[in-house]
């Protein structure tokens, strides 16, 4: 039977086996110090300059990665010792010039797509990918976003990166599995969207493919705010039962855009100009200022667009929406105000009353 210590160690060589370059890093480190004890020990008989072992320590590490660029030996074990060391430095670099290289054009073949899992945090992940998709990456990128957030597209698909961006990554697999979501670290991500494939000849089988996606998603993370696109507006239920938190019916809207469209000259163009970020103002959602909790709507409208110029256009209070005009409805810390304005990086918190209410 193989010892408990031995299976460590084989454990240990295997795992350094199947990383060559640490493996390579040990072996060298292992010879620099077996080489820099025989050079002191022999070298030191001669006196100055390595009769101190550290700075044969040094001069044994100089020889390995730069060359004789130190004060040459003066007995034949001493030379032994630098020839051997030269020599595994020279493998050295050239293993590490080697996976450098390898994994640069392992990039540029695979076209920005990434092989492992992803480190960034608080992004956004897009299931799917559509070619009506790369109008959304551009709005998310926008100039007019100080602070963008990360996206990583997942898609069994997708053969290149289609955007040339520092914060977009894109992974290749299936956003219904656990895995490459994790590769995607649905467990630090902000937000998912799942995009509907209007291409699909049946709308129920594309809403079919989103409810798993949200259904992945929803079990992994809870947290991440899934925001769906429907095609089938009676499949509306079916998402709510997975607690998707934003549902889009996609009939639905545009049903009532053109309405609104065709009853009121231009509220076509100026709400698509409300949901875009690379022109105009946008909505954004806020939190409650600290000032304003136990007030009213009405106090918080005239502050806000008196010190801010900021249009309050509704409240989000639980599971329900407040509009506006509800001048008397109370203001609780954890409601949720949207407002139209210029940037996301509007800060209200600092926003205060402009007069006190009446005792």
């Amino acid at each position: 039977m193989v010892s408990r210590r031995w299976m460590h160690l084989l454990i240990c060589v295997r795992f350094l086996a199947r990383r060559p370059l640490r493996l390579a890093t040990a072996l060298l480190l292992t010879a620099i110090g077996v080489a820099s004890f025989v050079f002191f020990h022999f070298e030191r008989l001669h006196g100055p300059p390595y009769d101190d072992i550290l700075t044969a320590i040094e001069a044994v590490t100089v020889l390995a990665l730069s060359g004789f660029d130190v004060h040459p030996p003066r007995t034949i074990a001493g030379w032994c010792c630098a020839y051997v060391t030269l020599a595994l430095g020279m493998c050295y670099v050239a293993l590490l010039t080697g996976i450098v290289a390898a994994r640069i054009i392992g990039n540029r073949m695979q076209k920005g797509i990434s092989s492992g899992g992803l480190r960034v945090k608080g992004h956004i992940i897009m299931c799917g990918w559509m070619n009506r998709s790369t109008d959304l990456l551009k709005q998310l990128f926008a100039p007019d976003l100080t602070n963008p957030s990360p996206v990583v597209i997942i898609d069994p698909d997708i053969e290149a990166t289609p955007l040339d961006h520092p914060l977009l990554h894109v992974i290749r697999g299936n956003p219904t599995d656990a895995a490459d979501l994790k590769r995607a670290n649905i467990e630090s991500a902000e937000a998912a969207i799942i995009l509907a494939d209007r291409s699909s000849a049946d709308p129920n089988a594309s809403d079919a493919r989103s409810l798993l996606i949200v259904l992945a998603i929803e079990t992994l993370n809870p947290k991440v705010r899934t925001c769906v696109e429907v095609l089938n507006p009676e499949n509306a239920v079916h998402f709510k039962r997975v607690k998707a938190d934003e549902i889009i019916s996609v009939t639905e809207l545009t049903d009532h855009l053109v309405l609104q469209a065709a009853l009121c000259p231009g509220a076509g163009e100026l709400i698509s100009d409300m949901l875009r970020f690379d022109e105009g103002e946008e909505i954004y959602g806020k939190p409650v200022p600290p000032a304003f909790v136990g007030r009213t709507v009405t106090d918080l409208c005239l502050a806000m667009l008196r010190q801010y110029n900021v249009l309050l256009i509704g409240i989000r209070s639980g599971q329900r929406i407040v509009r506006h005009k509800r001048a008397s409805h109370i203001l609780q810390a954890d409601d949720i105000i949207f407002i139209l304005a210029d940037s996301r990086e509007i800060s209200l918190e600092r926003l205060v009353p402009l007069q006190e209410p009446a005792g």
